[in-house]
């Protein structure tokens, strides 16, 4: 291979494992307080319903957050605090200082401390931007 090809390949080959490191970080089930677009597997509601949702995965040692906001825009959790069943969740918002019109629900995956697994029965989410609080109880 000539130089040329490889200052051409190279660049090439870092781009795509860049890209499918980023799938691979949205992928539901992380646990890992990585988020993916839409719901967890098997959990979404009946009907359209944009309230905050939060649920216990693999046997309660995961803890799904689900709130709805613009696709490009979405919240993210940047703070956790665990007591006993409560779990208390700051979320920020990602993205940039312009947002697409739309709404679209968002899902962060966090792990839960074993002392907590399975015992999370209410969410306590605040926001970076808005002062309200929302009490979610678990599903």
């Amino acid at each position: 291979m000539t130089p040329r090809r490889i200052a051409v390949a190279v660049p090439a080959v870092l781009a795509l494992v860049l890209a499918l490191a980023a799938c691979a970080a949205l992928r539901p089930g992380a646990g890992d307080g990585a988020g993916y677009a839409g719901f967890p597997p098997g959990h979404a509601p009946d009907g359209f319903d944009e309230s905050p949702r939060a649920t216990l995965l693999d046997d309660g040692s995961v803890l799904a957050i689900t709130t709805w906001g613009s696709s490009s825009c979405h919240r993210e959790v940047d703070q956790v605090e665990w007591d006993g069943a409560l779990a208390r969740v700051h979320l920020g918002r990602a993205g940039g200082a312009a947002c697409t019109a739309d709404m679209a629900a968002y899902t962060n995956e966090l792990d839960v401390p074993e002392a907590s697994a399975g015992r999370i029965t209410e969410v306590e989410l605040t926001y970076e931007d808005w002062d309200g609080v929302d009490r979610l109880t678990v599903e």
